[in-house]
């Protein structure tokens, strides 16, 4: 009977130490106004120390930590996969790619997206595009790719890629139905 007890005790306790991994991060960012974009070099750092803190299963902890936030994806996505933001943590592409399109879907579902979701939309679909096309998921880019040509259409600009990232982007190329 307590080796029941004592198991759901331990899970009990796995489950909120994986909660509340991500607090540190949280009350950063809480720190500089709530805003993810404002230093983020130290906010990556913060991520990826959270995230070793986590023992079990981070894919699925750091997807539990995005949930429903658009932008808490874009910018975990990015944390995940942008150099300037690994810290020399390995590259989660599968995970960043796995976020942003649940973040796309949502904000596509969305009936009256605000400026600011449209520009999460863009932007999020542009980087999933070309991170999809560099791990050889062609219809997924194109997708992606679509969908940020029509979030473009209402506005101009687009996240600062570099040059080898705009050549990924340029050469995704969208079938017409």
């Amino acid at each position: 009977m307590l080796v029941p007890i004592v198991a759901c005790v331990l899970l009990v306790g796995a489950a909120d130490a994986e909660a509340t991994a991500f607090q540190p991060l949280l009350e950063h960012v809480a720190a500089q106004g709530g805003h993810w974009a404002f230093n983020n070099e130290e906010v990556a750092r913060v991520f990826h120390a959270c995230v070793d803190s986590i023992a079990t299963d981070k894919a699925d902890a750091i997807a539990k930590f995005v949930g429903m936030d658009n932008d808490r994806a874009y910018w975990i996505g990015c944390y995940l996969t942008e150099r300037d933001y690994l810290h020399g943590h390995k590259a989660m592409p599968h995970v960043a790619l796995a976020i942003w399109a649940n973040a796309s879907e949502r904000l596509e579902a969305k009936e009256r997206a605000n400026s600011e979701d449209q520009l999460t939309q863009r932007d999020l679909n542009e980087l999933a595009a070309i991170l999809a096309k560099r791990l050889r998921f062609d219809a997924l880019a194109a997708t992606f790719k679509r969908r940020s040509e029509l979030a473009r259409l209402k506005h101009t600009g687009g996240p600062a890629t570099s040059a080898e990232d705009q050549r990924v982007y340029d050469s995704i190329t969208i079938e017409s139905n």
